[in-house]
């Protein structure tokens, strides 16, 4: 079994040890000349090297071996090998950043995250891996122990959100992991943003050039619908980039942009479809790339008004696209008059009687949608009148302890309740009244099931009734896919939202539209692992368990190469034969 690591790596240069000693074996010593009378007095051996110090054939001998097994043994002890626990454990939970500048780096990740795992994993025998993101934290995209596992899962992860934060994310994982003896939480992200206490940062970003759309606005005449679309340059350097328009059609020649850093352009003109595409030039960021538009569509909405309100639904009925006078309460989908309401239909129903002064005590605002912003303190009003909310409604606004607008019913049934004679008002002149009503209205609006258009924002909530039974059908790819919480798709294009019985209710086009995902220039690269996982690593290894063994076999190498006896140490050689010299 090998080591999981080695504690002291230094420690391998005692290995230099080796080539030493083999070299002090081949070197011999210097040969010395000595004049003799007779041969006989020569000792009867083999010649040694005549010629100095010089590199002879290595003699095999004892001492060179043991001196050798020495080295080895010291070198082993030196580097202090560490095996890891054979029951120890640990539990990973891996972030990943869901928002779309990840989408620049997701290559990088890719191809790097995988070792940084690796590493990560040889700190325990064996690591219990959950995956996760930051756009759904409470589900597991994997659990498990196998790394190749999470890694295929990973290879399906397409990062479009618009920015959020990781902390929920972050702190669930954490809570999954509360009372684990061993447990590390790394956020996969693109930014050094800071992090909760116990959570490490995997950072894969980098600084990129990019240039892209991110506004447009859509404003319709009597000739031609017409579009004026924002690019800005998100880089620190200028950036040239060629725009044109597709549709179903061809393709239209736009024109070239030329921005300085930091500038947004402009494009204005007319949209030659009910469909259409504006496009850029690639770039590493492809989300911006591509502007998805339509022709926006409202959904009728007839409105009916009598007697003195008839001035203020008429310039209601201005401000809100799709909407119309009609000319009988019979076919009106919203209705304005004075008095109690005629049955269960929607409308704004204002009070016909009032008293001879207004309520006592100051004008209070309740929280709800349709207050959000309004400011009441300049309304006058004649006097409260005599109508009284029912326990189910949801009072707006008070004059003291007198309640003067509330709401009811619900649907394409809500009515909006206004307990004070218009007449002897200025509602019609208070701006928080008419944003009130004009809110109402495109409630209603909204909750009718005809068929309309418009753009939206890649993930933008869409305003449909009975969302939880329609679908959407994005071009990009096949069959309708349950909606869940119905919102744009995730990538920029064209996409519808079909009824059950495959009635189409909006036809959309989703575009990516959050500049600060677009925005590279504090993209880094970064690794910062938290102190729970060193400390996890430490605890799992163990020193090795022959250390004393391998001490004795040591000291006994280098005493059998010092205290072995000469006729050991000698290598053994045949002897030589005898040599005659004739007397002259």
């Amino acid at each position: 079994m090998e080591p999981s690591v080695f504690a002291n790596p230094w420690g391998a240069l005692g290995l230099l040890a080796a080539p030493a000693i083999v070299a002090i074996h081949f070197l011999r010593q210097r040969s010395r000349k000595t004049t003799v009378s007779t041969l006989f007095l020569l000792e009867n051996v083999a010649p040694k090297s005549r010629t100095g110090h010089r590199w002879e054939r290595l003699e095999n001998s004892l001492p060179f071996w043991m001196q050798l097994l020495a080295v080895l043994l010291g070198t082993w002890l030196l580097v202090q090998p560490r095996w890891l626990r054979s029951d120890s454990l640990q539990r990973v939970n891996l972030v990943l950043d869901s928002t779309a500048s990840m989408r620049a780096c997701r290559e990088e990740v890719l191809a790097q995250l995988p070792a940084v795992l690796g590493r990560i994993a040889d700190a325990a025998a064996h690591t219990e891996w959950t995956l996760r993101t930051t756009a759904e934290p409470e589900r597991s995209l994997y659990r498990g122990r196998d790394l190749r596992a999470l890694l295929d899962t990973l290879g399906s992860w397409q990062p479009s959100h618009p920015a959020h934060s990781p902390d929920p994310a972050l702190l669930l994982a954490a809570l999954a992991q509360r009372g684990a003896r061993q447990s590390v939480v790394l956020l996969v992200s693109d930014h050094d943003t800071p992090l909760p206490a116990g959570a490490g940062l995997l950072a894969f970003g980098r600084p990129v050039a990019n240039a892209g759309f991110v506004g447009s606005k859509i404003t319709r005449d009597k000739d031609a619908v017409r579009f004026e679309a924002l690019v800005r340059n998100a880089s620190a350097s200028p950036q040239e980039r060629s725009w044109w328009i597709e549709t179903a059609g061809g393709r239209l020649p736009g024109g070239q942009l030329q921005m300085a850093p930091g500038e947004i352009a402009v494009l204005r003109g007319v949209l030659p479809e009910p469909r259409a595409e504006l496009r850029l030039d690639p770039d590493a960021f492809p989300l911006d790339d591509r502007l998805p538009l339509v022709a926006p569509v409202a959904r009728p909405l007839t409105v009916f008004a009598s007697g003195s309100v008839q001035r203020l639904a008429k310039r209601l009925v201005e401000t809100v696209p799709g909407a119309r006078l009609g000319a009988a309460e019979s076919g009106a989908d919203v209705v304005f008059s004075k008095g109690p309401a005629a049955g269960e239909r929607a409308g704004v129903f204002f009070a016909g009687e009032t008293a001879a002064a207004p309520a006592a005590g100051g004008l209070i605002a309740e929280h709800d949608a349709l207050m959000a912003g309004l400011v009441w303190e300049g309304l006058l009003y004649g006097g409260a009148g005599t109508l009284e909310p029912l326990p189910t409604d949801r009072v707006l606004l008070w004059q003291g302890t007198k309640p003067l607008i509330w709401l009811h019913g619900e649907g394409l049934a809500r009515q909006l309740w206004v307990n004070f004679d218009p007449a002897t008002s200025n509602a019609d002149r208070l701006p928080s009244m008419v944003l009130l009503l004009g809110r109402f209205l495109a409630e209603i609006q909204a909750a009718k099931p005809d068929r309309w258009a418009d753009n939206f924002e890649t993930h933008q909530a869409l305003p449909l009734p009975g969302a939880e039974s329609l679908r959407i059908r994005a071009e990009a790819g096949g069959d309708p896919r349950p909606a869940g919480v119905l919102r744009a798709p995730e990538e920029p294009g064209f996409f519808s939202v079909v009824s059950p019985s495959g009635d189409v209710r909006l036809e959309g086009a989703a575009c990516f539209g959050d500049p600060r995902e677009s925005d590279f220039s504090q993209a880094v690269s970064a690794a910062r692992l938290p102190a729970g996982a060193e400390r996890a690593r430490g605890e799992n290894l163990l020193p090795d368990p022959f250390a004393d063994l391998w001490l004795v076999l040591l000291g006994g190498a280098l005493l059998l190469s010092w205290a072995l006896p000469d006729g050991l140490r000698r290598r053994v050689r045949p002897a030589a034969p005898e040599r005659s010299t004739p007397f002259p």
